[in-house]
């Protein structure tokens, strides 16, 4: 996988930097055209300093470049005219203006990615519904899962998923409750394939020691028998403002890069502040 960079605000100053001392050393740069290869440039003697072309076809220079011959360069180059030492030539400048291999980046992520594509995702932060698998021993809260509440996405404060239905035998029957330490009057409840259902009796009394009693019958605690219904929702964390992610086509998916930083757009000022 071929290795991505993108341009934060140091990059920019700098860029902006060598910007400078290009044109005060040429004078001026007047984009001129686009020409299709190497062999396509104009005649260096015919050409004024400053003059950029951009070459869209990716090749390699020749003995008439500053940076000498077979270095090679990418399509959609841009090189300039320049006298250096009383001889005319011709200066790469893709090392400053290429784009081809630039990271994209934006408030949507692409929809058609290829493998190892590079993405920072400047977008609001997303959720989406979590796919791993909870038990009646998970722990939402550790697992930093979100609940939805309202339009908004919060931590939940649960320390196990809702709901875990709590198990009670006699050593023929199971019932269930919703809580660990029941009331009276609590519904219990039967469980079929996953399914709860409110058994017509409830809770007539209950002690740590004993358990609870059901119609007569005392019935005790059977915490490894516990069954975890999936009653409520719970997300975790899809898209982060300021991660960079890289495409896998083998899962289908995007794999956060970095972590999420307070993502900030540079503004039109501060550019213009770095010409003055």
């Amino acid at each position: 996988m071929a290795t991505r960079k993108y341009l934060d605000y140091d990059g920019l100053t700098e860029l902006v930097s060598k910007i400078k001392d290009l044109i005060n050393q040429i004078g001026h740069v007047t984009f001129k055209g686009v020409v299709t290869d190497v062999s396509s440039l104009p005649a260096l003697s015919g050409v004024t300093d400053g003059w950029m072309y951009m070459i869209t076809a990716g090749g390699v220079t020749t003995s008439d470049f500053v940076e000498g011959a077979d270095v090679q360069f990418e399509a959609n180059t841009e090189v300039v005219h320049v006298t250096v030492s009383g001889t005319p030539k011709w200066a790469l400048l893709g090392t400053i203006f290429d784009v081809n291999d630039r990271l994209q980046f934006g408030t949507t992520m692409p929809s058609t990615p290829s493998d190892g594509d590079t993405f920072l995702y400047t977008g609001p932060q997303t959720y989406k519904t979590y796919t791993g698998t909870l038990t009646p021993l998970s722990d939402p809260a550790q697992l930093g899962l979100y609940e939805q509440s309202g339009s908004a996405y919060v931590l939940t404060a649960d320390t196990e998923p809702e709901t875990v239905y709590k198990a009670w035998s006699d050593g023929t029957t199971t019932y269930f409750t919703t809580a660990t330490v029941p009331s009276v009057g609590d519904t219990v409840y039967t469980i079929t394939g996953g399914v709860a259902t409110d058994s017509g009796y409830t809770v007539t009394s209950y002690d740590d020691t004993n358990g609870i009693t059901v119609n007569g019958v005392t019935y005790a605690r059977v915490a490894a028998s516990d069954e975890y219904i999936a009653e409520k929702v719970y997300y975790e964390e899809n898209l982060l403002t300021g991660v960079i992610y890289v495409y896998d086509s083998t899962g289908a998916k995007w794999d956060a890069l970095s972590n999420g930083d307070g993502f900030v757009a540079i503004t039109n000022a501060e550019v213009d502040a770095l010409f003055d």
